[in-house]
């Protein structure tokens, strides 16, 4: 669900999820912007937008495109998002962010290589080296039984 917030106190502002409101059929607004805009359908994006002077629209159509489970929407193109028509349409109007801050160094390579074309990267050394303190719990403890030898779990949580 989009969040609202006002961009500052001369700008009005509004949810994506109020624009069938009658209280906004005669508004103005001075910009929309979209967030996860790679994920909502062409048609859904359009309306708030007819309301607003300008907009901008933030997502990534290398994630999770809008889900149309219509066969004959399918077929129509709705499944293709506004961000991924106007985006591949217009390359130069887009704006790449290369500093992520939700993935560590290894996680990232994955995604990073096969994607992004190595242009992604960690917004800190905290981050990239960021990982996860399973304790030094054995695999017996963490899954409640014996594991059976030689336990790969175990070997992942070595810290080795």
């Amino acid at each position: 669900m989009p969040v609202c917030r006002p961009v500052g106190s001369q700008h009005k502002s509004f949810c994506l999820a109020l624009t069938g409101s009658p209280l906004f059929f005669r508004r103005r607004f001075d910009y929309c912007i979209v967030d996860e805009a790679s994920q909502i359908t062409l048609p859904t994006c359009l309306g708030p937008l007819r309301l607003a002077d300008k907009f901008v629209l933030v997502g990534d159509h290398f994630q999770l495109p809008p889900i149309v489970r219509n066969a004959d929407a399918k077929r129509g193109g709705l499944d293709v998002s506004l961000f991924r028509a106007l985006s591949d349409a217009h390359p130069a109007a887009v704006t790449d962010l290369s500093y992520q801050y939700r993935m560590n160094e290894d996680i990232m390579l994955l995604s990073n290589n096969l994607i992004y074309e190595g242009k992604l990267k960690c917004g800190s050394n905290e981050v990239a080296q960021r990982g996860l303190d399973l304790g030094r719990k054995t695999c017996g403890e963490v899954f409640g039984r014996p594991c059976v030898q030689p336990c790969w779990v175990q070997d992942l949580m070595d810290p080795r």
